[in-house]
């Protein structure tokens, strides 16, 4: 079976990888590769890895529009930062 893996979408982006599964009741798939040390990584389906290209890129676009969010509450946080005042 063929998945879109988005869980590594920031660093690899959405990639295709042939998977075994989904294993018993749940929805759990297990990777083949592409590299050997990625071999035998645990995807959800839905979740990491989409059977559907559409899906997999909504997932991602998700994704990278909450990345951006949190990022811009870290941002408003470190401006208001000051270190400037000294404790005695």
């Amino acid at each position: 079976m063929k998945v879109w893996v988005t869980k590594c979408a920031f660093t690899e982006g959405v990639v295709q990888r042939s998977v075994e599964g989904p294993t018993g009741d749940d929805d759990y798939v297990i990777s083949r590769g592409p590299y050997p040390w990625r071999a035998g990584e645990v995807l959800r389906l839905n979740r990491d890895a989409f059977v559907d290209r559409k899906d997999a890129i909504a997932a991602a676009e998700k994704m990278r529009v909450a990345k951006i969010a949190t990022l811009k509450r870290q941002i408003a946080n470190l401006k208001t930062m000051s270190f400037s005042r000294r404790k005695s």
